[in-house]
């Protein structure tokens, strides 16, 4: 029997586990925005949108008043209000351990608090006004997440501290470059042949669909662009066409 993918649930199933071991409690309100942390600073700490990122946001993040929300998760454990989660599935995830020490540092953290960092990154505040307001706004991209987690700014040099402290699972991560420093030192052309072929790889084993490599791919060429012509890469305008 083929092994299925992980998705964005067994995000939440890995915090459960590590609430447990801890013996810390979590609500609702803390399960989003810890989600959303853990999920970007795996990015963050593998420098790219690997395997486990692609195949995990199976069910994207939305813009809510309260920052970033997986409505999957909400929605399932919506009965327990503000009250601690006391009746859900855990099971720990080995490939998302290095994740462990970010989790358990977050779990201390208010809802409120979480939910005030998450607003003060670029994909939700960007986009403030509009969601206050109630109106519609497209649900996170991985690119806005990847945005989001390749900067260095206060918030992410926080997860930094917390998240790599004493973790041997990150350190091993950290071997490869970071994506900032990797985008800056790589010319344009290789980066959409690395991720094409990355992709293409992916669609020949069956683990993701066609038509979500080529989304994928039309987003790396459009983004690069966008990033060369307003100067934030290294590079001229003419590389880019």
């Amino acid at each position: 029997m083929k092994k299925k993918n992980p998705e964005i649930l067994d995000l939440a199933y890995h915090i459960f586990g590590v609430a447990k071991e801890a013996d810390k409690p979590i609500t609702n309100l803390q399960l989003q925005r810890i989600m959303f942390f853990a999920f970007g600073f795996h990015i963050r700490v593998v420098g790219r949108l690997d395997y486990t990122a692609c195949t995990l946001y199976d069910n994207p993040f939305h813009r809510w008043e309260y920052g970033p929300v997986s409505p999957e998760a909400f929605y399932r454990y919506t009965r327990f209000r503000s009250s601690p989660i006391t009746t859900c599935f855990t099971i720990k995830d080995p490939k998302l351990n290095h994740l462990n020490p970010l989790i358990t540092s977050l779990l201390d953290i208010d809802g409120f608090e979480l939910a005030r960092l998450s607003r003060r990154l670029p994909s939700w505040s960007d986009w403030g006004e509009e969601i206050i307001t109630d109106k519609y706004v497209e649900p996170y991209s991985l690119w806005d997440i990847l945005r989001d987690f390749s900067e260095d700014s206060k918030i992410m040099r926080l997860l930094d501290d917390i998240g790599k402290r004493e973790n041997i699972e990150t350190k091993k991560l950290l071997d490869g470059s970071n994506m900032s420093e990797w985008l800056k030192l790589t010319p344009k052309d290789s980066i959409e042949v690395d991720i094409g072929s990355y992709l293409r790889r992916l669609e020949e084993t069956e683990e993701i669909r066609p038509e979500i490599s080529q989304n994928i791919q039309d987003m790396t060429k459009n983004l690069l662009n966008e990033m060369y012509e307003q100067g934030k890469l290294d590079g001229s305008k003419e590389n880019c066409k």
